[in-house]
């Protein structure tokens, strides 16, 4: 993440379809979570704006939403590749 403050340590979690609703990412999170915090650093939870089972496990960790980020660089990416082919 970039600019990132010091002490935050960012969170994400990828889980393989077939071992989804397992309990797995709770687990590993949680204790991700809790080391963290025990080192003194902030966790940072990151996900897609429509991703509401990511959310939903973040609350469940008792993580609390302070807002949206919107990136336009990867739009940018793409506009500038489309540009490019048309020239």
């Amino acid at each position: 993440m970039p600019n990132k403050p010091e002490g935050i340590i960012s969170l994400g979690i990828n889980t393989i379809k077939e071992y989804r609703r397992k309990g797995y990412a709770e687990s590993v999170c949680a204790a991700f979570v809790d080391h963290h915090l025990k080192h003194g650093l902030l966790p940072l939870w990151q996900c897609d704006f429509g991703n509401t089972a990511s959310q939903s496990l973040a609350e469940k960790l008792g993580l609390r939403c302070l807002g949206n980020v919107y990136s336009i660089s990867t739009l940018m990416e793409s506009w500038e590749s489309t540009l490019g082919g048309m020239e």
